[in-house]
């Protein structure tokens, strides 16, 4: 793959009929690669039909490193959906077939697997969770993540898989691929990835007990052998604020610019 350094730019490609779309801006001497990877469309930007949504573009220029931001093809397919999780359809994974891009971008930039950081928040942190499982010696940043996406709102992921995955029930959808829905599983099948940051808001209730603390609770109960190598870091945090709402962006900055 041909690149351009020290510039930002876009490219869209078509895979298994999906389309991918892409926000680069790398720099040649970067010692990573940042993929940041998409949470829920705001809904106000869903209505104006602005897409491609690339989350967090305008911290390109405060980050270290080179810099992917990944739109969700899935956003293309239903102008109803607001997140995705890189689910894709039964046929087409959007997360794996989005992994094959970025290998093709890290060989282009001379990178290797361990320098590859994943990083998002909400929907966005578990596509970074079950995507680290697929490459395990990448670093993953999840902020307040879904866990398990048959665990969330369920008018959320209905409004996708319905179209998706039609004819699936949550149950059809866990016997047929759970590592695609739960990170957990994800880590069962695959591997663990060699670094995870789990941040949570402790404000944000919803998300505490119901991913937060089934996945460090499963977490555990993975085999040692999974865990030997893998580094779990949990930071817990209170910024006053009710509900699901992110780490300020200069604490988050400064985690991502120190690695």
């Amino acid at each position: 793959m041909d690149l351009k350094f020290h510039d930002t730019y876009q490219i869209t490609l078509e895979r298994a009929g999906l389309r991918f779309d892409y926000l680069l801006h790398l720099r040649r001497k970067a010692e990573k690669l940042l993929v940041i990877l998409p949470n829920a469309i705001p809904e106000k930007l869903r209505a104006e039909g602005k897409l491609p949504y690339f989350p967090r573009w305008s911290w390109i220029e405060e980050i270290k490193h080179s810099v992917v931001i990944v739109n969700d093809p899935v956003l293309f397919l239903n102008d109803k959906v607001l997140l995705g999780w890189m689910a894709g359809t039964k046929d087409a994974y959007a997360t794996e077939l989005c992994l094959e891009t970025l290998d093709e971008i890290m060989d282009s930039h001379k990178l290797t697997e361990d320098r590859l950081v994943l990083f998002g928040s909400s929907g966005g942190g578990f596509v970074g969770l079950v995507m680290g499982a697929r490459r395990p010696k990448a670093t993953v940043i999840a902020d307040i993540p879904q866990t398990n996406i048959l665990q969330y709102y369920e008018r959320l992921w209905r409004a996708g898989l319905d179209v998706y995955y039609p004819g699936e029930t949550a149950e059809s959808l866990l016997a047929a691929w759970p590592e695609r829905f739960v990170a957990l599983e994800a880590f069962r099948k695959y591997s663990i990835p060699s670094r995870i940051h789990y941040l949570q808001a402790l404000t944000d209730h919803f998300h505490y007990t119901g991913h937060f603390l089934p996945f460090v609770t499963g977490f555990d109960s993975l085999p040692d052998e999974k865990k030997r190598h893998t580094e779990l870091r949990v930071m817990l945090y209170d910024h006053g604020l009710d509900g699901h709402q992110t780490l300020d962006k200069s604490k988050m900055l400064a985690l991502i610019n120190g690695l």
